[in-house]
Protein backbone atom coordinates (compact mmCIF):
# COMPACT_ATOMS: atom_id res chain seq x y z
CA UNK A 1 0.00 0.00 0.00
CA UNK A 2 3.01 2.32 0.12
CA UNK A 3 3.60 5.15 -2.29
CA UNK A 4 7.20 5.18 -3.53
CA UNK A 5 9.67 7.81 -2.43
CA UNK A 6 11.14 10.43 -4.75
CA UNK A 7 14.77 11.31 -5.42
CA UNK A 8 16.08 13.66 -8.13
CA UNK A 9 13.52 13.34 -10.89
CA UNK A 10 9.99 12.02 -10.45
CA UNK A 11 10.13 8.25 -10.11
CA UNK A 12 8.04 5.76 -8.21
CA UNK A 13 8.50 2.34 -6.65
CA UNK A 14 6.29 -0.63 -7.30
CA UNK A 15 2.90 -0.76 -8.97
CA UNK A 16 1.48 2.10 -6.90
CA UNK A 17 3.22 4.85 -8.88
CA UNK A 18 2.18 8.49 -8.72
CA UNK A 19 1.88 9.85 -12.26
CA UNK A 20 3.12 13.41 -11.89
CA UNK A 21 2.93 13.93 -15.64
CA UNK A 22 -0.58 12.60 -15.96
CA UNK A 23 -3.22 12.09 -18.55
CA UNK A 24 -5.31 15.06 -17.54
CA UNK A 25 -3.76 18.45 -16.83
CA UNK A 26 -5.80 21.54 -16.08
CA UNK A 27 -5.37 24.65 -18.18
CA UNK A 28 -5.09 26.42 -14.83
CA UNK A 29 -1.61 25.04 -14.22
CA UNK A 30 1.71 24.08 -15.76
CA UNK A 31 3.01 20.49 -15.64
CA UNK A 32 6.59 21.47 -14.89
CA UNK A 33 5.71 23.76 -11.97
CA UNK A 34 3.40 21.15 -10.46
CA UNK A 35 6.02 18.43 -10.81
CA UNK A 36 8.70 20.66 -9.33
CA UNK A 37 6.53 21.46 -6.30
CA UNK A 38 5.81 17.78 -5.71
CA UNK A 39 9.46 16.81 -6.07
CA UNK A 40 10.49 19.49 -3.59
CA UNK A 41 8.12 18.08 -0.99
CA UNK A 42 8.38 14.33 -1.51
CA UNK A 43 12.10 13.67 -1.72
CA UNK A 44 12.63 10.76 0.67
CA UNK A 45 8.96 10.56 1.63
CA UNK A 46 6.20 8.03 0.99
CA UNK A 47 2.44 7.76 1.33
CA UNK A 48 1.24 5.10 3.74
CA UNK A 49 -2.34 4.10 4.48
CA UNK A 50 -4.01 3.19 7.75
CA UNK A 51 -6.83 3.54 10.23
CA UNK A 52 -6.54 5.54 13.45
CA UNK A 53 -9.81 4.49 15.14
CA UNK A 54 -10.56 0.83 15.94
CA UNK A 55 -12.01 -1.26 18.78
CA UNK A 56 -11.76 -4.84 20.01
CA UNK A 57 -13.36 -6.84 22.81
CA UNK A 58 -11.48 -4.66 25.27
CA UNK A 59 -14.32 -2.21 24.60
CA UNK A 60 -17.78 -3.34 25.76
CA UNK A 61 -19.20 -3.00 22.25
CA UNK A 62 -16.33 -4.62 20.34
CA UNK A 63 -15.05 -8.11 19.60
CA UNK A 64 -11.77 -9.99 19.46
CA UNK A 65 -8.44 -8.87 20.89
CA UNK A 66 -5.80 -6.28 20.01
CA UNK A 67 -3.52 -9.08 18.79
CA UNK A 68 -6.21 -10.23 16.38
CA UNK A 69 -6.86 -6.65 15.24
CA UNK A 70 -3.22 -5.88 14.53
CA UNK A 71 -2.78 -9.15 12.62
CA UNK A 72 -5.96 -8.60 10.60
CA UNK A 73 -4.97 -5.05 9.66
CA UNK A 74 -1.54 -6.18 8.54
CA UNK A 75 -3.00 -9.06 6.52
CA UNK A 76 -5.46 -6.65 4.85
CA UNK A 77 -2.62 -4.44 3.67
CA UNK A 78 -2.72 -1.52 6.08
CA UNK A 79 0.62 0.15 6.79
CA UNK A 80 -0.49 1.36 10.24
CA UNK A 81 -3.41 0.97 12.62
CA UNK A 82 -4.38 2.39 16.01
CA UNK A 83 -6.42 0.46 18.57
CA UNK A 84 -8.41 3.09 20.47
CA UNK A 85 -10.54 1.32 23.05
CA UNK A 86 -13.19 3.09 25.09
CA UNK A 87 -11.11 3.94 28.13
CA UNK A 88 -13.55 2.84 30.83
CA UNK A 89 -12.31 -0.52 32.11
CA UNK A 90 -8.81 -0.54 30.63
CA UNK A 91 -7.50 -1.30 34.11
CA UNK A 92 -9.04 -4.80 33.90
CA UNK A 93 -6.72 -7.78 33.62
CA UNK A 94 -6.10 -9.08 30.12
CA UNK A 95 -6.14 -12.84 30.63
CA UNK A 96 -6.27 -16.06 28.65
CA UNK A 97 -10.02 -16.34 29.14
CA UNK A 98 -10.30 -13.29 26.91
CA UNK A 99 -8.28 -15.04 24.25
CA UNK A 100 -4.97 -13.33 24.95
CA UNK A 101 -1.94 -15.47 25.70
CA UNK A 102 -0.61 -13.19 28.40
CA UNK A 103 2.34 -14.59 30.36
CA UNK A 104 2.68 -13.93 34.05
CA UNK A 105 2.61 -11.42 35.53
CA UNK A 106 -0.72 -10.56 33.97
CA UNK A 107 -1.03 -7.21 32.24
CA UNK A 108 -3.92 -4.79 32.28
CA UNK A 109 -5.79 -4.31 29.03
CA UNK A 110 -4.07 -0.93 28.61
CA UNK A 111 -0.67 -2.56 29.05
CA UNK A 112 -1.54 -5.48 26.80
CA UNK A 113 -2.53 -3.25 23.87
CA UNK A 114 0.95 -1.72 23.99
CA UNK A 115 2.61 -5.13 24.41
CA UNK A 116 0.84 -6.53 21.35
CA UNK A 117 1.66 -3.40 19.36
CA UNK A 118 5.35 -3.79 20.14
CA UNK A 119 5.32 -7.47 19.15
CA UNK A 120 3.96 -6.89 15.64
CA UNK A 121 5.41 -3.51 14.66
CA UNK A 122 8.27 -3.59 12.17
CA UNK A 123 9.65 -1.45 9.35
CA UNK A 124 6.61 -2.24 7.17
CA UNK A 125 3.84 -2.04 9.78
CA UNK A 126 3.18 0.38 12.65
CA UNK A 127 0.80 -0.72 15.41
CA UNK A 128 -0.30 2.12 17.66
CA UNK A 129 -1.96 2.20 21.08
CA UNK A 130 -4.52 4.89 21.80
CA UNK A 131 -7.80 5.34 23.62
CA UNK A 132 -11.17 6.94 23.05
CA UNK A 133 -12.43 9.33 25.70
CA UNK A 134 -16.23 9.09 25.53
CA UNK A 135 -18.83 11.38 27.05
CA UNK A 136 -22.53 10.79 26.28
CA UNK A 137 -23.20 14.52 25.99
CA UNK A 138 -20.00 16.05 24.62
CA UNK A 139 -18.93 13.28 22.28
CA UNK A 140 -15.71 11.37 21.73
CA UNK A 141 -12.02 12.21 21.37
CA UNK A 142 -9.09 9.94 20.49
CA UNK A 143 -5.67 10.21 22.09
CA UNK A 144 -2.60 8.47 20.63
CA UNK A 145 0.96 7.93 21.90
CA UNK A 146 0.22 8.78 25.55
CA UNK A 147 1.69 6.84 28.47
CA UNK A 148 -1.51 7.24 30.50
CA UNK A 149 -5.22 7.42 29.76
CA UNK A 150 -8.27 8.98 31.32
CA UNK A 151 -12.01 8.41 31.13
CA UNK A 152 -15.28 10.19 31.67
CA UNK A 153 -15.30 9.32 35.37
CA UNK A 154 -11.98 11.04 36.07
CA UNK A 155 -12.31 13.73 33.38
CA UNK A 156 -16.04 14.31 32.88
CA UNK A 157 -17.27 16.23 29.88
CA UNK A 158 -20.64 17.33 31.21
CA UNK A 159 -21.23 20.22 31.25
CA UNK A 160 -17.79 21.29 29.99
CA UNK A 161 -14.73 19.90 28.21
CA UNK A 162 -12.48 21.72 30.68
CA UNK A 163 -11.68 18.65 32.86
CA UNK A 164 -10.53 16.72 29.81
CA UNK A 165 -8.43 19.59 28.46
CA UNK A 166 -6.88 19.94 31.93
CA UNK A 167 -5.88 16.25 31.86
CA UNK A 168 -4.56 16.61 28.30
CA UNK A 169 -2.21 19.37 29.51
CA UNK A 170 -1.15 17.67 32.77
CA UNK A 171 2.39 16.29 32.97
CA UNK A 172 2.87 12.54 32.68
CA UNK A 173 4.53 12.50 36.12
CA UNK A 174 1.07 13.34 37.45
CA UNK A 175 -0.56 10.72 35.19
CA UNK A 176 -1.63 13.35 32.69
CA UNK A 177 -1.70 13.27 28.92
CA UNK A 178 0.76 16.02 27.98
CA UNK A 179 2.80 13.53 25.95
CA UNK A 180 -0.06 12.54 23.64
CA UNK A 181 -1.70 13.93 20.52
CA UNK A 182 -5.38 13.63 19.69
CA UNK A 183 -8.29 14.31 17.41
CA UNK A 184 -12.04 14.91 17.25
CA UNK A 185 -14.13 11.79 16.62
CA UNK A 186 -17.40 11.83 14.60
CA UNK A 187 -17.89 15.44 15.78
CA UNK A 188 -21.49 16.57 15.97
CA UNK A 189 -22.98 13.14 16.57
CA UNK A 190 -23.56 13.97 20.25
CA UNK A 191 -25.41 17.16 21.25
CA UNK A 192 -22.56 18.92 23.07
CA UNK A 193 -20.30 18.63 20.01
CA UNK A 194 -17.19 18.87 22.22
CA UNK A 195 -18.17 22.30 23.56
CA UNK A 196 -19.32 23.19 20.05
CA UNK A 197 -15.72 22.77 18.93
CA UNK A 198 -14.74 25.84 20.94
CA UNK A 199 -11.12 26.75 20.26
CA UNK A 200 -8.60 26.05 23.02
CA UNK A 201 -5.30 27.64 21.98
CA UNK A 202 -3.31 25.91 24.71
CA UNK A 203 -3.80 22.51 23.05
CA UNK A 204 -4.09 23.51 19.39
CA UNK A 205 -0.66 22.13 18.51
CA UNK A 206 -1.56 18.67 19.86
CA UNK A 207 -5.15 18.43 18.60
CA UNK A 208 -4.04 17.29 15.18
CA UNK A 209 -7.05 15.83 13.39
CA UNK A 210 -10.77 15.64 12.81
CA UNK A 211 -12.66 12.69 11.36
CA UNK A 212 -14.15 13.70 8.02
CA UNK A 213 -15.11 10.07 7.33
CA UNK A 214 -16.29 7.78 10.13
CA UNK A 215 -17.85 4.54 8.88
CA UNK A 216 -20.29 5.69 6.17
CA UNK A 217 -20.79 9.17 7.65
CA UNK A 218 -19.23 12.39 6.33
CA UNK A 219 -18.50 15.19 8.79
CA UNK A 220 -17.59 17.96 6.37
CA UNK A 221 -19.69 20.61 8.10
CA UNK A 222 -17.91 20.11 11.42
CA UNK A 223 -14.53 20.01 9.65
CA UNK A 224 -15.38 23.47 8.31
CA UNK A 225 -16.67 24.62 11.71
CA UNK A 226 -13.51 23.50 13.51
CA UNK A 227 -11.32 25.36 11.01
CA UNK A 228 -13.50 28.48 11.22
CA UNK A 229 -13.20 28.34 15.02
CA UNK A 230 -9.41 28.46 14.77
CA UNK A 231 -8.36 24.82 15.14
CA UNK A 232 -5.41 23.63 13.09
CA UNK A 233 -6.55 20.10 12.33
CA UNK A 234 -5.93 17.67 9.49
CA UNK A 235 -8.53 15.54 7.73
CA UNK A 236 -8.61 11.81 8.47
CA UNK A 237 -10.84 8.91 7.49
CA UNK A 238 -11.50 6.02 9.88
CA UNK A 239 -13.59 2.87 10.18
CA UNK A 240 -14.40 3.15 13.92
CA UNK A 241 -14.44 -0.63 13.60
CA UNK A 242 -16.20 -2.81 16.17
CA UNK A 243 -16.26 -6.03 14.14
CA UNK A 244 -13.67 -8.66 13.33
CA UNK A 245 -12.26 -7.64 9.93
CA UNK A 246 -9.90 -4.80 10.79
CA UNK A 247 -8.37 -3.12 7.74
CA UNK A 248 -11.08 -4.17 5.30
CA UNK A 249 -10.38 -2.21 2.08
CA UNK A 250 -14.00 -1.06 1.87
CA UNK A 251 -13.48 1.11 4.98
CA UNK A 252 -12.43 4.77 4.86
CA UNK A 253 -8.74 5.34 5.49
CA UNK A 254 -6.14 7.97 6.22
CA UNK A 255 -3.29 8.66 3.85
CA UNK A 256 -0.13 9.92 5.56
CA UNK A 257 2.86 11.48 3.82
CA UNK A 258 5.75 10.40 6.02
CA UNK A 259 9.52 10.01 6.03
CA UNK A 260 9.14 6.30 6.82
CA UNK A 261 6.69 3.86 8.34
CA UNK A 262 7.38 4.16 12.07
CA UNK A 263 5.73 5.44 15.23
CA UNK A 264 7.84 8.61 15.21
CA UNK A 265 7.20 9.32 11.52
CA UNK A 266 3.44 8.73 11.78
CA UNK A 267 3.23 11.05 14.77
CA UNK A 268 5.34 13.74 13.08
CA UNK A 269 3.18 13.64 9.94
CA UNK A 270 0.00 13.97 11.99
CA UNK A 271 1.44 16.92 13.87
CA UNK A 272 2.34 18.60 10.57
CA UNK A 273 -1.09 17.71 9.07
CA UNK A 274 0.54 15.88 6.19
CA UNK A 275 -2.55 13.70 6.01
CA UNK A 276 -5.74 13.27 4.02
CA UNK A 277 -9.03 11.40 4.33
CA UNK A 278 -10.00 8.97 1.60
CA UNK A 279 -12.91 6.65 0.92
CA UNK A 280 -10.80 5.00 -1.79
CA UNK A 281 -8.46 2.50 -0.13
CA UNK A 282 -5.34 3.40 -2.11
CA UNK A 283 -5.83 6.86 -3.62
CA UNK A 284 -2.55 8.82 -3.66
CA UNK A 285 -2.82 12.60 -3.36
CA UNK A 286 -0.55 15.56 -2.61
CA UNK A 287 -1.79 19.12 -2.07
CA UNK A 288 0.68 22.03 -1.87
CA UNK A 289 0.61 25.81 -1.58
CA UNK A 290 3.59 27.77 -2.94
CA UNK A 291 5.49 24.48 -2.83
CA UNK A 292 4.64 23.78 0.82
CA UNK A 293 2.85 20.60 1.84
CA UNK A 294 -0.74 20.65 3.08
CA UNK A 295 -0.68 21.62 6.72
CA UNK A 296 1.54 24.60 5.95
CA UNK A 297 0.86 28.00 7.51
CA UNK A 298 1.84 30.69 5.03
CA UNK A 299 2.12 34.43 5.59
CA UNK A 300 1.77 36.48 2.40
CA UNK A 301 -0.23 39.31 0.87
CA UNK A 302 0.04 37.69 -2.57
CA UNK A 303 -2.14 34.96 -4.13
CA UNK A 304 -0.90 31.48 -3.25
CA UNK A 305 -0.26 28.93 -6.00
CA UNK A 306 -2.14 25.73 -5.11
CA UNK A 307 -1.34 22.41 -6.75
CA UNK A 308 -3.07 19.04 -6.49
CA UNK A 309 -1.60 15.85 -7.89
CA UNK A 310 -3.24 12.46 -7.53
CA UNK A 311 -3.31 8.95 -8.85
CA UNK A 312 -5.40 5.83 -8.38
CA UNK A 313 -3.46 2.60 -9.08
CA UNK A 314 -6.74 0.89 -9.97
CA UNK A 315 -7.68 1.12 -13.63
CA UNK A 316 -10.99 2.76 -14.42
CA UNK A 317 -11.15 5.01 -11.36
CA UNK A 318 -10.83 8.71 -12.10
CA UNK A 319 -11.54 12.13 -10.61
CA UNK A 320 -14.61 13.85 -12.05
CA UNK A 321 -14.60 16.96 -9.86
CA UNK A 322 -12.11 18.91 -7.76
CA UNK A 323 -13.26 21.75 -5.51
CA UNK A 324 -11.32 24.33 -3.54
CA UNK A 325 -13.07 25.04 -0.24
CA UNK A 326 -12.35 27.95 2.10
CA UNK A 327 -13.73 29.82 5.12
CA UNK A 328 -17.35 29.04 5.89
CA UNK A 329 -17.35 26.09 3.51
CA UNK A 330 -17.43 28.36 0.47
CA UNK A 331 -16.35 26.72 -2.80
CA UNK A 332 -14.13 29.28 -4.55
CA UNK A 333 -12.94 27.23 -7.53
CA UNK A 334 -14.04 24.03 -9.28
CA UNK A 335 -12.37 21.90 -11.92
CA UNK A 336 -14.06 19.08 -13.84
CA UNK A 337 -11.65 17.05 -16.01
CA UNK A 338 -12.75 16.59 -19.58
CA UNK A 339 -11.10 13.19 -19.98
CA UNK A 340 -11.00 10.18 -17.67
CA UNK A 341 -7.67 9.00 -16.35
CA UNK A 342 -6.10 7.35 -13.34
CA UNK A 343 -3.80 10.32 -12.83
CA UNK A 344 -4.99 13.82 -12.02
CA UNK A 345 -3.44 17.29 -11.78
CA UNK A 346 -4.86 20.71 -11.05
CA UNK A 347 -3.23 24.06 -10.44
CA UNK A 348 -5.08 27.16 -9.24
CA UNK A 349 -4.52 30.21 -7.05
CA UNK A 350 -6.19 31.55 -3.94
CA UNK A 351 -8.70 34.35 -4.55
CA UNK A 352 -7.90 37.95 -3.70
CA UNK A 353 -8.78 38.63 -0.06
CA UNK A 354 -7.57 40.73 2.84
CA UNK A 355 -8.69 38.16 5.40
CA UNK A 356 -6.84 35.21 6.89
CA UNK A 357 -8.10 32.04 5.24
CA UNK A 358 -7.75 28.28 5.12
CA UNK A 359 -8.13 26.11 2.02
CA UNK A 360 -8.69 22.42 1.48
CA UNK A 361 -9.39 20.35 -1.62
CA UNK A 362 -12.37 18.02 -2.03
CA UNK A 363 -12.07 15.42 -4.77
CA UNK A 364 -14.90 13.28 -6.13
CA UNK A 365 -14.33 10.10 -8.12
CA UNK A 366 -16.54 8.71 -10.87
CA UNK A 367 -17.75 5.99 -8.47
CA UNK A 368 -18.81 8.61 -5.91
CA UNK A 369 -15.97 8.03 -3.46
CA UNK A 370 -14.39 11.18 -2.07
CA UNK A 371 -11.02 12.42 -0.86
CA UNK A 372 -10.44 15.42 1.44
CA UNK A 373 -7.07 17.08 1.88
CA UNK A 374 -5.86 18.72 5.04
CA UNK A 375 -5.86 22.52 4.86
CA UNK A 376 -3.30 25.11 3.94
CA UNK A 377 -3.59 28.23 6.09
CA UNK A 378 -2.85 31.67 4.64
CA UNK A 379 -2.29 34.59 6.96
CA UNK A 380 -2.35 38.12 5.58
Amino acid sequence: MKFGSFAGKVVAAGAAALMVFGQDVSAHGDEASVAEAIQDQLVGKQIIFGDLHNHTGYSPDGSGTPKMAYESAKMNGLDFIAITEHSEGLNLIANEEEGVNTPLPYRTEWEDIQYQAEQISDESFTAIRGFEWSDPYQGHFNVWFSKHYTDVFRSPGTPSMKPFWNWFQTDTSLRGGSDGIGGFNHPGREPGKLDDLAYVPEVDDRVVSIEVFNRDDIYESTYVEALDNGWHVGAIGVSDHHGDNWGDPTFARTGIIADENSHAAVRAALEKHHVYATQDSNYQMVFTGDGQMMGAELTTDQPVQLNVVGNDPDAGESIVKAELVTNGGQVVDTYEPTTAGQSFEWSTTTPATTEDAWYFVRLTQADGEMIYSSPIWVKK
